[in-house]
């Protein structure tokens, strides 16, 4: 993916808000081709409310599987997400590569 600081949505220029979006698009069909969730949740941060450090526009892709684990759709924090370590990220960023090529 490409790296463009941007802080919020008035700092694009038409071509690369359609870049985007397409980016966006594309890496939700590999998350759900490779994690087969119950459905995703696609949402967009900015400014000082999301608590970062420093001002930047953050995109997440989050398969979710609550029902297939028993339970009904609800929302959990990002802090729920699994702690993993180095190798470990890094292994499911490789997987997550091959799964975006596999997309197109």
């Amino acid at each position: 993916m490409p790296h463009v600081y941007h802080t919020d949505f008035s700092t694009f220029n038409q071509s690369e808000f359609r870049d985007l979006f397409k980016c966006v698009r594309e890496s939700t069909f590999a998350v759900e081709n490779l994690y087969d969730p119950d459905g995703t949740n696609v949402w967009c941060d900015w400014g000082e409310i999301t608590g970062r450090s420093y001002l930047h526009l953050v995109w997440e892709i989050v398969p979710r599987s609550d029902r297939k684990a028993g339970r009904k759709y609800r929302y959990t924090d990002i802090f729920s997400c699994p702690q993993w370590s180095s190798p470990e990220r890094a292994k499911e960023a490789a997987r997550l590569r091959g799964a975006l090529n596999c997309s197109k």
